[in-house]
């Protein structure tokens, strides 16, 4: 009999693997294309409320460890203030950050869908921040501030729940065994 939930569980074991595999093998250009139209959509109204201001000449970068994936992410100022995003494989390639934040892809994901608080990751050691912490913590601040629901459309939201769903069932089904 086909059962569901032992075939998600696979996926969801498999999914950093499948992710690092394929961003290996993607140019950079159209994921970053893609990250900073999604970012400038769901910080839209903080950054025209000038909220990332405190970004201003500063370098935030990323690093989902377990996927080798490093995002850099600046604000750039024009006539409407918005965020670049870079990409690499590679970490260490952005050896200039004010403040590198560090941890998981399944944490990242659990802390965008807001089911797990930031600092519980922090104090958990499953997120870490180096480098300039006052910068760290005010990034960290404001996307506590940001309603998910209220700003990806609502396909992405769901998308992202239901990833959500599945990644904490996973981590219940990890823990019981």
């Amino acid at each position: 009999m086909f059962d569901i939930k032992r075939v998600t569980h696979k996926v969801i074991a498999r999914l950093p693997t499948w992710t690092k595999t394929s961003l290996a093998i993607t140019p950079k250009w159209p994921l970053e294309l893609l990250a900073e139209q999604v970012f400038n959509q769901v910080f839209s109204e903080p950054l025209q409320q000038h909220e990332f201001a405190f970004l201003s000449d500063a370098v935030v970068v990323i690093v989902f460890e377990d996927i080798h994936l490093a995002m850099e992410v600046t604000l750039k100022e024009s006539t409407s203030p918005a965020l670049r995003v870079r990409l690499s494989t590679q970490p260490q390639r952005f050896p200039d950050a004010d403040v590198r934040l560090t941890g998981n892809f399944n944490h990242f994901i659990l802390m965008i869908a807001q089911r797990v608080d930031p600092d519980t990751l922090f104090f958990r050691r499953k997120l870490r921040i180096q480098g300039d912490t006052e910068l760290g913590l005010a990034v960290k601040n404001l996307l506590d501030t940001i309603d998910v629901q209220d700003q990806l459309p609502t396909p992405g939201y769901n998308l992202l729940n239901l990833l959500a769903d599945q990644l904490e069932d996973f981590q219940a089904q990890a823990t019981a065994s």
